[in-house]
């Protein structure tokens, strides 16, 4: 259910590219609720068996005196309860591992999804900063073409270094500084 209520965040948090994820996360609700049942049911059955058994076991009580026609009589009410029992014990048992693979396929696709969802989310965050970068260069542009005095340039590398301190993922200063670019601020964000 925890798995299922953070899917739901995570779907309503990506919008429209999360609707996908958020039909998982309701097929695992509608999952665990059949999960649920099944245990409800299994109970039930455990009960019938349970009053079957003390019937059985309570005539068997009472015709303790009767002839051997009657103890071969109950003998077999017991093994056609005990072969009931197996049947569904079996029912059930299979039952339950069926739902484990379910719910191992469900957690194993719900899982890629985050992961994919995730790496949405930061190239989004990458291409949100190249938008705003190149935004603030050409005002910046603009502004040295309108007031500077022939011949002042752009100080590039501080452009740069203002650029990099709005930068939030290891990819962007890698980018920036190219392959042999080395980290020299700390960095506080985790992405997993």
């Amino acid at each position: 259910k925890i798995l299922t209520l953070n899917g739901a965040i995570e779907a309503a948090r990506a919008g429209e590219a999360g609707r996908g994820f958020g039909v998982l996360a309701n097929e695992m609700r509608r999952l665990s609720g059949i999960a649920g049942d099944l245990g409800i049911n299994m109970a039930k059955k455990m009960e019938i068996i349970t009053a079957a058994f003390s019937t059985i076991s309570r005539e068997a009580d009472e015709r303790s005196g009767a002839d051997a026609s009657s103890v071969n009589r109950a003998e077999q009410v017991i093994d056609n309860v005990l072969t009931r029992f197996r049947t569904v014990t079996a029912q059930l048992s299979e039952s339950a591992q069926s739902m484990q693979r379910e719910s191992a396929g469900i957690r194993k696709e719900v899982s890629d999804a985050l992961v994919a969802l995730q790496f949405q989310d930061r190239v989004n965050q990458i291409l949100a900063h190249v938008g705003e970068n190149m935004d603030a260069l050409s005002r910046e542009i603009a502004a040295l073409g309108a007031t500077a005095e022939a011949g002042d340039p752009l100080d590039i590398n501080a452009w740069l270094t203002g650029m990099e301190q709005h930068f939030t993922t290891e990819e962007e200063i890698h980018n920036l500084r190219g392959s042999n670019g080395m980290v020299t601020r700390p960095r506080n964000i985790d992405f997993f």
